[in-house]
């Protein structure tokens, strides 16, 4: 499974090494000059107030995941009640239920 573009690939990441440019470009990408060429923005760093909204948010989704797994809970268990007296009417009726198939007694 050999990648038909890889020796051609490889050499120009060669060149690239050899004269620099991949440098030039990791620090350009890195530093973020291509996304805010020609505007004067302040990037924000990794302090105390991010970190709290990014807890809020995963309690938030942590939370309403809770809810949404009761609700699941609660929502089967009711279905599971009345699969269960549908079974046991059938049942009593006369009809039995076998993997499935339904015989009259």
């Amino acid at each position: 499974a050999e990648w038909p573009l890889r020796p051609g690939f490889n050499a120009a990441l060669l060149t690239l090494s050899e004269q620099n440019e991949l440098d030039a470009l990791w620090k350009k990408w890195s530093k973020g000059d291509c996304a805010s060429k020609g505007k004067t923005t302040r990037s924000s760093s990794l302090n105390l107030a991010n970190i709290y909204g990014l807890c809020y948010t995963f309690f938030v989704v942590i939370a309403v995941s809770g809810v949404i797994l009761i609700g699941e809970i609660l929502y089967e268990s009711i279905m599971d009640v009345k699969r269960f007296k549908t079974v046991s009417k059938l049942s009593y009726s006369g009809l039995s239920i076998k993997s499935g198939n339904f015989t009259y007694r």
